[in-house]
């Protein structure tokens, strides 16, 4: 990531502008500091998409119908009570 004074920046804003879409992101700083980043467009745009939320990649998974095989293992393995040991 390259970094610019913020008067460099102020002076050569094309320059900068074409760097953020060529060759990525560009810290402006103040006095040393960091103060903002450049992105292109594109960049801003996957960054600021929206994600979404646990509840609905959840949601968003296969369906099971009632006559699946995963149930009737459900089913099986909640009516087995192990075997009998005489102790």
């Amino acid at each position: 990531m390259a970094s610019w004074a913020i008067r460099d920046a102020e002076a050569h804003l094309e320059q900068v502008v074409e760097e953020a879409q060529t060759a990525g992101p560009q810290v402006i700083s103040k006095e040393g500091t960091p103060r903002a980043v450049i992105l292109s467009f594109d960049e801003y745009n996957l960054l600021s998409k929206r994600q979404p939320t646990l509840v609905e990649v959840l949601l968003s998974g296969p369906k099971l119908d009632d006559d699946d095989p995963f149930f009737a293992a459900l089913e099986r393995d909640r009516n087995d009570t192990g075997r009998h040991l005489d102790l």
